[in-house]
């Protein structure tokens, strides 16, 4: 059994969570780390028995490196991503695939040029809640989907921001409580509803002092004729739930923190529906997910490589979201609606 040689870029506490995620999957195996910050690099290496890098080039020069999983400050992805691309590494991207339309699209570009495969975390699609919705609608079961929402009201205290020069910055955050935690949500709710033709958002710092916004609300309209609504924030002390609302002409589904909290169908009232093995959700600090729902996708990227098929979850996904966001953001500085 072939086993994948990844690399991580990136030590801090998502490649650290990509780290472990990798180290309880069979056929990959985590060989080479690199960050700037060497010390930092040695100390993952010899956790997981591997090299470390500070040089760039060295790091992408290993021969039995397969996939590079980038792991750094969202508005530095595209210039990693694109290098580890032209090296003929397949990418693993950590949410968002970038901060811009224009940087996702020069990602996807390289990936195509190189003929490598690109995923981009957005682990709940991989939750069970969310396989179970997905099945309900794809099979009819709702009828016609009139209506869907998501929301992340989660918080984060103060230390939070100032723990890096680069939380709350719009140069390498590319946004705030949308773009760096609602955006799981976001793309669940694309996944489930389809594209968003008109936008029109709300976005404001009410209790931080940071660039971004703490607080986004939006109205959307779907390409389908639906309606639906956002909200994110990191505002709501202590930290509550991230909720996924949809609604059709036969019933509804709300999942609640990862599990399914109703399945309102008609002749389905009292489905037993099974639930997450693992409901985490990071509700009050970064670091208080769940690390099964990654290993399900890093599984799905594994899968994709070895029957050379799209991954679940790819660049185009990735850069849909961001798209959204960004025309949220563009929304809420006219104070009109953005069509997509």
């Amino acid at each position: 059994m072939k086993k994948y040689g990844f690399g991580i870029i990136g030590t801090g506490m998502i490649g650290k969570l990509h780290a472990n995620a990798i180290s309880r999957i069979e056929n990959a195996k985590l060989v080479a780390v690199f960050s700037k910050n060497y010390d930092n690099a040695c100390k993952m290496a010899e956790k997981y028995n591997c090299k470390a890098f500070s040089s760039m080039e060295e790091f992408l020069n290993q021969s039995d490196l397969d996939v590079v999983s980038i792991c750094t400050p969202s508005g530095t992805h595209g210039e990693y991503a694109v290098e580890a691309a032209n090296a003929g590494k397949h990418l693993l991207i950590e949410k968002p695939i970038e901060i811009t339309v224009e940087k996702a699209e020069e990602i996807i570009s390289a990936c195509l040029r190189n003929n490598v495969k690109c995923s981009v975390i957005s682990q709940h699609r991989f939750d069970d809640s969310v396989i179970q919705l997905k099945k309900a609608i794809e099979d009819g079961k709702l009828g016609r989907i009139y209506f869907g929402s998501c929301f992340t009201k989660w918080y984060r205290n103060d230390e939070y921001y100032k723990s890096s020069n680069w939380k709350g910055t719009w140069k390498y955050d590319g946004g705030g409580a949308l773009m760096n935690q609602s955006i799981h949500y976001i793309d669940l709710l694309l996944y489930v509803m389809g594209d968003v033709a008109e936008v029109y958002g709300k976005c404001a710092a009410l209790l931080h002092d940071i660039e971004v916004e703490d607080t986004g609300v939006a109205v959307l309209k779907f390409k389908s004729g639906a309606l639906g609504m956002i909200e994110g924030t990191t505002a709501a002390y202590p930290g509550f739930y991230t909720k996924l609302e949809i609604h059709g002409e036969n019933g509804t589904v709300i999942i609640e923190n990862d599990l399914i909290k109703h399945w309102s169908i008609k002749g389905e009232e009292n489905l037993h529906i099974s639930e997450a093995v693992n409901a985490e959700t990071g509700a009050s600090a970064p670091d208080g997910i769940s690390i099964v729902p990654h290993v399900r996708q890093f599984n799905n990227f594994i899968q994709a490589l070895k029957n050379d098929t799209a991954p679940l979850i790819t660049a185009e996904d990735g850069k849909r979201a961001v798209e959204l966001i960004l025309a949220i953001y563009e929304s809420s500085k006219k104070g009109s609606p953005v069509l997509l």
